[in-house]
């Protein structure tokens, strides 16, 4: 968890460890539906249901075969008794292992979650999702979760975002979720790093905890597969497990945004100045030197999980291309030089799942450049790693001296270019057909503010050609 310092203590407000093996968890602090209750092509055991306790962990099954409803599928939802409101701030954590065999097409999650019956089967809901679909993580290099949030919204796809995740966490392993929840901001964390932040959507309601097991329909492509169809027979049931370790509930102390060094931005050094308030830390009985020096070094070591806005080592978002809002922009990605359509979102060659990022040239007649980019709070003297692969297909391939390159752009506070580093990704003379991963190492420079990750086409005069995108990363140290 990111909060480590005494100085930004969380108070337990629920905890279950599943300590008891037996046959059913503790219905004193969990429920489920009440009534039969589809997810997509799932049905969800009623909260009467047994769900049993086995080695210290809850074990959440989903059946193939549905003797209640024929030709659907058997998952389960448990949601706390407790609903929590935010105030100062909330975190919710469970520690979770989804079965190493599980096929494509089914989704494991951790989330919060309230609606409001407005009358007429009209819901209007609050909600903050951990979603782990199979697509996204069965026989890829590099794992991807679905985040979502909804404020006061109609059931619906809410506004869902692809995150990477580190290469560690991966099916038949053990991974500790996080969400804290501030009145401001909402974080997402998995094993203790960030991995994505969002405050342009932030729920007010009191939620429940919630964790469910489930497969959807085709109306949810990214995590629906074909290939997985319920069984006939109660002899052809495949029964999988997702595993829950323990789930807690934290009260947080308030995220102050105080500017407190006058620096223009609130940064690490300002919830260092923050933790030094009146904290006696190493309990000596004074407040000295050594409580500053017991909270600075936690703190420093923690730099890229605590610094507002984007943090320093948060993998790309969408890095896919696999998230966009209908008839609308890439996720997460802005771009530019898109004149005639020329940078978008394409299913005609992904590498993963079922889209890559397709560029290129504007045809103007004369030099141009088109691409997309994402930017990062990267600062002077960080040692950054971008990766990404890249294909052209042979029906159309770059002719004439057309280019893909990946960039690293530092950029000034005032968002001057200080300088570009690049590795080229295909010219006319790559191989088509073919995926291929390219690198790119470099250190920001003085005066550093913004790192930019900037995948670009540059067409000289107007030779034809296109290159496809797919799977970014970054890394830092």
């Amino acid at each position: 968890m990111w909060i480590t310092s005494p100085a930004l203590a969380q108070t337990v407000l629920f905890h279950d460890g599943f300590n008891i093996d037996g046959p059913n968890i503790d219905r004193t602090k969990w429920t489920g539906p009440a009534t039969s209750y589809f997810l997509g092509r799932t049905q969800l055991r009623l909260a009467t249901s047994p769900i049993a306790v086995v080695g210290g962990a809850a074990v959440l099954t989903f059946d193939t075969f549905n003797s209640a409803t024929p030709g659907t599928f058997r998952g389960v939802e448990i949601e706390t008794n407790q609903y929590f409101p935010v105030s100062t701030g909330l975190a919710f954590e469970a520690r979770v292992k989804p079965a190493a065999n599980l096929p494509r097409g089914l989704v494991t999650s951790l989330f919060s979650y309230v609606f409001r019956d407005l009358g007429g089967g009209v819901r209007q809901q609050d909600e903050i999702d951990w979603e782990f679909l199979t697509n996204q993580l069965v026989g890829r290099t590099q794992p991807v979760v679905s985040t979502n949030v909804y404020v006061d919204e109609f059931l619906g796809a809410g506004s869902p975002v692809l995150v990477g995740l580190p290469d560690t966490v991966v099916l038949g392993e053990w991974n500790t979720l996080r969400v804290e929840w501030y009145p401001n901001r909402v974080r997402w964390l998995v094993n203790g790093q960030l991995v994505f932040e969002r405050t342009d959507r932030v729920p007010n309601d009191a939620m429940s905890v919630r964790l469910n097991f489930w497969a959807p329909d085709s109306n949810w492509t990214a995590a629906y597969s074909s290939a997985l169809t319920p069984a006939a027979t109660a002899a052809q049931n495949q029964t999988f497990q997702y595993l829950v370790d323990y789930v807690t509930v934290y009260r947080l102390p308030g995220l102050a945004t105080a500017d407190l060094d006058s620096d223009g931005r609130f940064s690490i050094d300002d919830l260092y100045r923050i933790s030094l308030t009146n904290q006696d830390v190493n309990a000596s009985g004074t407040i000295d030197s050594n409580d500053q020096q017991a909270v600075a070094f936690p703190l420093r070591a923690r730099e890229a999980e605590l610094m507002a806005g984007r943090s320093p080592r948060t993998i790309v978002v969408n890095p896919g291309f696999d998230a966009a809002a209908p008839s609308g922009p890439i996720t997460r990605w802005t771009l530019y030089g898109n004149t005639i359509g020329n940078v978008s979102r394409s299913s005609e060659a992904p590498r993963n799942d079922g889209s890559a990022l397709k560029i290129y040239g504007q045809f103007t007649g004369g030099a141009n450049e088109s691409g997309a980019y994402q930017d990062f709070d990267i600062r002077a003297g960080r040692t950054i790693t971008a990766r990404v692969w890249a294909r052209q297909r042979c029906a159309d391939r770059f002719t004439g001296a057309n280019t893909a390159t990946l960039n690293l752009r530092f950029l000034n506070a005032a968002g001057a270019i200080i300088s570009t580093s690049t590795v080229l990704a295909g010219n006319a003379s790559t191989p088509c057909d073919q995926y291929a991963q390219v690198t790119l190492t470099a250190t920001a420079p003085p005066g550093t503010a913004t790192t930019r990750l900037l995948l670009r086409v540059s067409q000289p005069a107007s030779a034809a050609g296109a290159v496809h995108f797919d799977d970014v990363e970054l890394s830092v140290q």
